[in-house]
């Protein structure tokens, strides 16, 4: 496992070769450094969510979303339309509820629930982003892990 003394290792031979290959040396990039972090604190903020007390989505975006061709929303999945004549579309859980419910009403057939569907794609999250939204969930409940605790001090350093 990778510690955070081998993270800042890997950052101070990053900085020296970045340095040397830009012809930076004897240059103070001190305040460009603090401004990209605070700037790579601040996308994890807005990834995270936590603080938008206005959104109707709160939980951070684990996976890439998908549109709905029918609502036009971005959601976890969405399914091909179930009707062959707009095959290429596809369709998210909601819009797929209601045009079963419509359809059985109407043509008294059936259409087969959004979930009996075989061919989902297997989605992976993005990784560092949710060991990240992790971290700053159990820091908000708890004290936090170590990790967590030197990342806030490093931000707090801002």
């Amino acid at each position: 496992m990778l510690t955070l003394e081998d993270m800042y290792e890997k950052q101070k031979e990053l900085d020296a070769r970045i340095i040397k290959e830009k012809g930076h040396e004897g240059v103070d990039l001190l305040p460009n450094t603090v401004l990209a972090l605070q700037v790579e604190i601040a996308e994890l903020a807005n990834e995270w969510r936590g603080f938008k007390h206005w959104s109707n989505r709160q939980k951070p975006r684990m996976y890439p979303l998908d549109r709905c061709d029918y609502c036009g929303e971005d959601v976890e999945y969405t399914r091909p339309s179930p009707f062959m004549a707009d095959a290429s579309s596809s369709m998210c859980k909601q819009c797929w509820d209601m045009t079963k419910e419509e359809y059985a009403a109407s043509n008294d057939e059936h259409i087969p629930d959004f979930e009996d569907y075989p061919h989902f794609p297997k989605k992976v999250p993005q990784k560092m982003l949710e060991e990240y939204v992790d971290c700053l969930q159990s820091s908000s409940r708890s004290r936090g892990s170590s990790t967590c605790q030197q990342m806030t001090y490093i931000a707090g350093m801002m």
